[in-house]
């Protein structure tokens, strides 16, 4: 019964994200809120929290938050199941552990973010400062500095851009003191080499004044392994000014209960008419700052209430639906049910007499598949150890043996990915029967296999077939054999680019174009330099791939390439050698093929006489070509040609018009349809249209000439 009697689990999940960051502080601030609700335990962890409890298997300075996830519900397993998360979501840990991350008070929001939802007001934001935090930590700096002079002026520096100006005017108050201290808190966005400069600054300021015997500099610097004073400054200074732009430092700041100067940054009104927060610009450098003392300002528990009611509404509606699924007979079971939907370790404390009935039993493993756990009597029952597995795949591990090593029952959770491969049981696992079905379904189980299996043909092939990403398992020493490697491209032409790259030798012709008839759109895995060979590249492009690949210089010059390219995307022009681009019969090919290669060949077509040319070769290029489009002289001479030339024309002009009339009002439009002001456009023009005409009718003449020729020729 002992986990039953485990306090709820409030996990601040940092993760890879900097520990000193206000969020983070926000995070704990709220968590620790919750817990006092609940009555909860507060389990902290990062990065480097998992780094040092398993230092075999984790790096914090390598990313690899599968690895974290897997870790952290390692770490978390003698706590118990999350309830509540405050930080980076961890579906999987969670899963891990037996819960369901819907069920979760999941608070991933940043600060402004929660104070926003939860607040009337989003320039305060949350933290985890309390009084005996505060306690602490001003006992502790008293002990670090035992001769520092007061008062204390802090500087909480987000950025430190400041100049001359407001370094003076800072020496300057606090030299109306007796004695002072100056002291320079960077954060985690402080650039180290600013800092310096800017603490040189200071330094000068009150040599500058003659201050030294009265005022002393101190300062922390960014990132040094060494004592934070920062929450030790909240407690014991006088005077704070936060430099830069953030509501972390500004909210920590005022839990202090003293007022707090914003320089860089606007001052909200409600804080600043209270004498809370002001403005330093506006502070006199001739007398002492002002400081008034207030309650120490605080919306964490504010926040924190407002989470926690939202979280037992939601539990309300869980209880809600539970029971309006449940028949009248069975409405008692509801309470139950819930209770297992938050913390599957409620089972432990089930009646005796609840645990004999089964139809209970079923509903309870649908709500948590790991109350299996605490159903020893229930671990054989194939229906209930199923039920549990689809529920969360990970309670498979608490199936009997029996269950485990049922062939039906792995199969049909392995089609459905409800199953944990390390829980089925090593005699399947083991049994080249199950090995083949279980790879065709699902191929990520092959390591999961016994050596001796991992190393048969038929397996493999079906594994591959299966899944391309199986190869990083498979036994290097198989491909030496060059039969083996051709069936497994067959199997999944996927694979090759794997090969290619730990096996040069297949990096040819032969077993390129095998992969690429196989499926051709691998040719992007494909190291290019392969494409050097024309073969291969012509018939990648003649299946309409090949879009990204660069051409040799040989290729460059081949019109037959170019041609092909241009159907897969017409920037290929761009890759043309100067000789094919200064050959005309070559660019009216092209244009023939995609007229969009005109947008690519700029000053290449820039004579009258090959504009004409590919105009009357390929009217469609008007569209892509201004100059064309607005040349009346051009069109007229090119409708002599191809009178297909005009309803070109009217495409792009009503397309031009359109766009223009996205930026026009509707009067606008309107007043140019009344006016008829759309003369501007060539297919409105009256000697275009006449001779788009005229042009129709001679290619109507000349079509029915041809017609009656035909009928007269002798058969």
């Amino acid at each position: 019964m002992a986990d039953a009697k485990k306090k709820p689990v409030i996990l601040v999940n940092v993760a890879y994200n900097d520990p000193t960051r206000g969020d983070v502080a926000g995070w704990k601030g709220l968590a620790n809120g919750i817990a006092a609700k609940v009555d909860g335990q507060v389990v902290y962890v990062d990065k480097q929290i998992i780094a040092d409890s398993y230092p075999d298997e984790f790096n914090a300075d390598n990313y690899d938050y599968k690895q974290y996830e897997r870790l952290l519900a390692r770490y978390l397993k003698p706590y118990g199941p999350p309830e509540y998360l405050f930080g980076h979501n961890c579906h999987d840990a969670l899963h891990m552990l037996g819960q369901d991350p819907e069920d979760v008070l999941r608070v991933t929001n940043i600060n402004e973010g929660l104070s926003k939802a939860y607040s009337s007001n989003d320039k305060i934001v949350s933290h985890h400062l309390t009084p005996e935090i505060m306690k602490v930590e001003g006992e502790l700096f008293d002990k670090m500095h035992p001769s520092i002079k007061h008062p204390i002026m802090s500087l909480f520096l987000v950025d430190g851009q400041h100049g001359d100006e407001f370094t003076m005017k800072i020496v300057k108050m606090m030299a109306n003191y007796p004695q002072a201290t100056i002291y320079l808190c960077a954060s985690r966005r402080t650039d180290k080499m600013t800092y310096e400069r800017l603490k040189e600054k200071f330094a000068n300021k009150i040599k500058e004044l003659g201050g030294e015997d009265r005022i002393d500099l101190l300062g922390y610097a960014p990132k040094q392994n060494a004592y934070n004073p920062y929450k030790g400054l909240i407690a014991r200074s006088k005077h704070f000014v936060v430099c830069g732009y953030s509501l972390s430092m500004m909210s920590e700041a005022l839990y202090s209960g003293r007022t707090v100067y914003l320089h860089g940054v606007e001052a909200p009104k409600l804080y600043h008419w209270r004498g809370m927060v002001r403005k330093f610009d506006k502070l006199s450098d001739r007398k002492i700052p002002f400081s008034k003392e207030f309650e120490p300002l605080n919306i964490t528990d504010h926040i924190a209430n407002g989470l926690f009611k939202g979280h037992l509404k939601a539990l309300k509606e869980t209880y809600k639906n539970i029971k309006s699924s449940l028949a009248r007979s069975q409405k008692d079971w509801a309470g139950h049910l819930s209770a297992v939907r938050q913390n599957f370790n409620y089972v432990e404390t089930l009646d005796g007499g609840l645990r004999l009935v089964p139809e209970l039993i079923e509903k309870i493993v649908q709500q948590r598949g790991f109350a299996l756990k605490h159903l020893p009597e229930y671990q054989g029952d194939k229906r209930i150890a199923t039920l549990a597995a689809r529920q969360n795949k990970y309670a498979f591990q608490f199936a009997a043996q029996d269950v485990r090593k049922d062939f039906d029952t792995v199969i049909s959770l392995l089609k459905d990915k409800k199953i944990e491969y390390k829980d089925i049981h090593m005699d399947l696992r083991s049994d080249e029967t199950f090995a083949e079905e279980a790879v065709a379904i699902d191929a990520s189980i092959y390591p999961f296999l016994t050596i001796d299996l991992q190393s048969k043909r038929n397996i493999i092939l079906k594994a591959v077939k299966q899944s391309s990403d199986v190869y990083e398992y498979l036994p290097q020493s198989m491909f030496d054999d060059e039969d083996f490697v051709r069936d497994l491209i067959d199997a999944n032409a996927r694979i090759y680019p794997h090969i290619v790259k730990d096996h040069g030798r297949y990096f040819c012709y032969e077993f390129a174009m095998q992969a690429l008839k196989g499926n051709c759109d691998i040719y992007y895995n494909v190291p290019y330099s392969i494409y050097a060979d024309d073969r291969i590249l012509k018939y990648v492009l003649d299946q309409g791939r090949g879009d990204g690949l660069r051409l040799t210089e040989e290729q460059s010059d081949n019109p037959e390439i170019l041609l092909k390219a241009v159907k897969v995307n017409p920037s290929f022009i761009g890759d043309a050698s100067m000789r094919l681009l200064q050959d005309p019969d070559f660019l009216e090919q092209i244009i023939c093929v995609d007229a969009k290669c005109l947008s690519y060949l700029g000053d290449y077509v820039s004579s009258k006489s090959l504009l004409l040319r590919l105009l009357v070769a390929n009217p469609e290029i008007i569209k892509h070509h201004d100059t064309i489009r607005t040349n009346k002289d051009l069109i007229l001479k090119a409708l002599d040609k191809n009178p297909a030339v005009y309803d070109a024309l009217i495409i792009a002009d009503d397309l031009e018009k359109t766009y223009m009339e996205r930026g026009t009002s509707l009067l606008d439009r309107a007043w140019a349809r009344f006016t008829g002001d759309d003369t501007k456009y060539l297919s409105r023009d009256e000697d275009v249209c006449r001779a788009a005409l005229d042009a129709k009718q001679r290619k109507r003449v000349a079509a029915e000439a041809s017609v009656i020729n035909n009928k007269c020729d002798p058969v």
